[in-house]
């Protein structure tokens, strides 16, 4: 069995029967089930000449199985019947025509014989609502989606199951829904239906062609749709004339290399489907640069002490550039972000057993715990991500040294999400260098964020002192000195 993700690899070939449920009204289920049964009707009993094993589902791909002498003898029944506006919608026609080797695609062709005009802008529009409520896999327009093609794989004897999984409580249940399932039977249908159909997906004979040219397509074919940024604070350090004057240069160099960068990067395809090649070189390119754009803006910081960081960051973000170029193999690129994305799990998880044992917690850390939560299950649910964890300079791994002193909340916490910023770890360039696209025939893809949107605030520094503070005084205690206890005291001993 193969994992295939929904969205990715099956949402393109049931378009047809999310598109039918889309109002997501439990009635549209029961309607599209007669559309199904009408379809059926219409092909007659002959299946000669069809492939092996041939069932209709509601995909595309068995659509477009059909025989070619088969087509037209079903396309004039359903206008007969006076059903085929109704089964395939001219919206739908305007949407399915955008892709000229779309399966199925010989459906739609009595709406462009009739001299429609393909539209994209409808095309989108319907485009836009079907696929944006279908892309959660668990979401109600999948998840009927996929009961109406488990009712044909059961319909047709295809499917069965043992009598301790189909208990009679369950099968009564199937029996009703959707029309008259009370919401306790819906749910558990649905949540049978979801597992049953991952494992026929899971099972199935060969990848199709059609979801990999559907997504990479709908890139030349729709925009991006950003969200509105607030423009980043202007700087305003630098004191002296030749600070100011370095500081202005330092500016013009550093935003025309930015834009170059940035043009290229909003400009080349990345290829929708499997896009995590052009997102991580993106990421890790963009996020050395945006450490650069901030150097440049403070004076104070031009020194080795403390641009030590932006310089590693750029020798490093080269060194992983050049490595994973040479090697050329896109499972480097899935194993960075999911390194990444293992540490952001694992803050998740820390900061959960952290309220557990509290108690409670305030708005800024449910809030925190609500922003981690979303980026760890944003391209695959948390149960599928896997954690890896390393050591340190003392031959014991820091998390240990750090338990050791009774300072292991300050690394889970504080620690480890700092470490994955200065490593420059997928959640922290997903968090800070992107942007959501929110057209979701992108399908959530990742945007280069053309300006700054780290997520910081007022209440960062005052974390920031109140920690140092506290390290403070435990070097007073360390050495045994006297505690300050106001600024006049500080005064006198400065």
């Amino acid at each position: 069995m193969t994992l295939v993700p929904w969205a990715k690899d099956s949402l393109p070939n049931c378009l047809w029967l999310c598109w039918q449920v889309s109002s997501e009204e439990y009635f549209d289920v029961f309607a599209t089930s007669k559309y199904l049964d009408e379809i059926e009707t219409g092909l007659g009993g002959d299946r000669t000449d069809f492939p092996d094993n041939w069932l209709l589902t509601g995909k595309l791909s068995d659509f477009e199985a059909i025989p070619e002498a088969a087509r037209s003898g079903l396309l004039e029944h359903l206008v007969t019947v006076g059903a085929y506006d109704i089964i395939f919608p001219e919206e739908f026609a305007m949407a399915l025509a955008m892709y000229p080797e779309a399966p199925g695609r010989w459906l739609v062709q009595p709406w462009l014989d009739t001299g429609s005009v393909i539209d994209p802008a409808i095309a989108e529009r319907g485009l836009r609502d079907v696929v944006g409520k279908a892309l959660d896999g668990r979401g109600n327009v999948a998840t009927r989606a996929k009961a109406l093609l488990f009712r044909q794989m059961v319909k047709a004897g295809r499917v069965s199951f043992s009598d301790k999984v189909m208990t009679d409580e369950l099968m009564e249940a199937f029996r009703k829904y959707p029309r008259d399932a009370d919401d306790e039977q819906k749910a558990r249908v649905e949540s049978h239906v979801r597992a049953a159909f991952l494992a026929m997906e899971s099972m199935s004979d060969g990848e199709l062609e059609w979801p990999a040219r559907f997504w990479r397509a709908n890139w030349n074919l729709y925009a991006c749709q950003l969200s509105k940024t607030e423009p980043a604070p202007e700087v305003l350090d630098g004191r002296s004339d030749e600070a100011r004057d370095s500081l202005r240069e330092l500016r013009e160099m550093v935003e025309a290399l930015w834009t170059g960068f940035a043009e290229a990067a909003k400009t080349t395809d990345p290829d929708l489907y499997s896009p995590h090649r052009f997102e991580v070189l993106t990421g890790l390119v963009g996020r050395a640069l945006r450490l650069v754009r901030t150097i440049a803006g403070y004076p104070l910081m031009w020194t080795m002490e403390h641009g030590a960081p932006v310089l590693r960051a750029l020798v490093e973000s080269r060194i992983i550039i050049r490595y994973l170029v040479a090697h050329d193999d896109p499972e480097l690129y899935e194993k960075f972000r999911a390194y990444g994305v293992g540490h952001l799990k694992l803050l998740k998880l820390h900061m959960e057993d952290f309220i557990d044992a509290a108690g409670e917690a305030g708005d800024g850390m449910k809030n925190y715990l609500k922003l981690i939560s979303a980026y760890v299950n944003r391209d695959q649910y948390e149960e599928f991500v896997s954690i890896d964890v390393g050591g340190n300079f003392a031959g014991i791994d820091m998390r240990r040294m750090a338990d050791e002193t009774d300072l292991g909340d300050d690394y889970r916490l504080l620690f480890q999400p700092a470490s994955s910023n200065v490593h420059g770890e997928w959640g922290a360039i997903d968090m800070n260098v992107f942007e959501t696209c929110l057209n979701p025939l992108h399908r959530d893809h990742r945007v280069l964020a053309d300006s700054d949107r780290t997520i910081v605030g007022p209440i960062f520094l005052y974390d920031l002192v109140d920690y140092a503070r506290t390290l403070t005084e435990e070097y007073f205690t360390a050495v045994g000195a006297n505690h300050p206890t106001g600024g006049s005291h500080g005064a006198e001993q400065a």
